[in-house]
């Protein structure tokens, strides 16, 4: 999950911009899937739907590693 930042005055201002920021995140953040098993893509995706609705008063969930530090062994 990432939010994307808009160029400045709003995408409306600078399409190409916009949609140029918008592929390298979607690059970004699908090119570390591609290795992965459809298991491994599924747990994932149950893993993170499983976390939705809970909180933590200090921090980060145990185990949780952000998708850029990723590898195909985690």
């Amino acid at each position: 999950d990432e939010v994307i930042e808009e160029p400045l005055g709003g995408a409306h201002q600078s399409l190409p911009d916009a949609c140029a920021r918008l592929e390298d995140a979607l690059v970004r953040n699908l090119e570390p899937l591609l290795g992965l098993s459809t298991e491994a893509l599924l747990e994932q995706r149950y893993a993170k739907v499983r976390k939705i609705g809970s909180f933590l008063e200090d921090g980060v969930p145990q185990g949780y590693v952000p998708p850029h530090l990723r590898s195909e062994a985690s």
